[in-house]
């Protein structure tokens, strides 16, 4: 009886390997599927960072672009305004300055007012 407990004992314990290895083969294969799908996600997910990178690139070219050519539009309206008033406030200038000297021409002398002595 001790061997035949002994066989039923060992076909028990047999069985419960035969799970355990069936269910490590499970849980393998799902790491695995995972890690598949992991893989493939990953390589999408650097494909879209790469095609983002670019697009923010090409904004920022062209924004630097807009901004130079921003620049570069204000500063001449700049220089063409400062002419602009500068040219004006020389021809005020000399405008003054001519009827500083035309009125100095036409200016009538004044009567001396002689005091009399009381």
């Amino acid at each position: 009886m001790e061997k035949q407990h002994f066989e039923i004992l060992l076909e028990n314990m047999d069985s419960k390997f035969n799970l355990l290895l069936e269910g490590f083969s499970t849980l393998d294969k799902k790491i695995d599927d995972f890690r598949g799908e992991l893989k493939e996600d990953i390589s999408l997910l650097d494909v879209k960072i790469t095609a983002l990178s670019k697009r923010v690139s090409s904004v920022e070219t062209n924004l630097n672009a807009r901004i130079d050519s921003v620049e570069t539009n204000l500063n001449a309206k700049i220089d063409s305004v400062e002419a602009n008033l500068s040219n004006r406030l020389d021809a005020v200038h000399s405008e003054l300055i001519d009827h500083r000297n035309n009125s100095e021409m036409h200016k009538v002398p004044r009567k001396r007012q002689i005091r009399k002595a009381a």
